[in-house]
């Protein structure tokens, strides 16, 4: 009760501290899709390539956000979307390959 009313009185006094916490969420939240994508669509992903690729992504964003400026002045959360399919990408293919089929081959047959 107590943070929420504290969040709602900063909110009413400085609403740009409202959209930059949104904004950081997004950032974070956004390291779903590859992960999320690669299980959809790409045979070859794996488990560990995907776990590697959402904790690297998210530390990347994070550090970002709260270390001031990125990379080519991109958004944290894009800075950390790109390490993020690059780890993800890279331990799948490192990893040993699992025949199974994906959703989406399951559905369409």
């Amino acid at each position: 009760m107590v943070v929420s009313l504290a969040a709602y009185v900063l909110a009413l006094f400085n609403p740009a501290s409202l959209v930059s916490l949104l904004l950081g969420a997004y950032g974070v939240v956004v390291q779903l899709l590859p992960m999320l994508l690669g299980a959809l669509f790409w045979r070859r992903s794996s488990r560990a390539g995907a776990f590697s690729g959402l904790a690297v992504g998210a530390a990347v964003t994070l550090y970002y956000q709260f270390a001031g400026g990125a990379l080519f002045d991109w958004h944290p959360g894009f800075c950390g979307l790109a390490a993020n399919m690059i780890v993800f990408i890279g331990v799948s293919l490192a990893s040993k390959a699992v025949r199974a089929k994906s959703p989406a081959e399951s559905l369409s047959s």
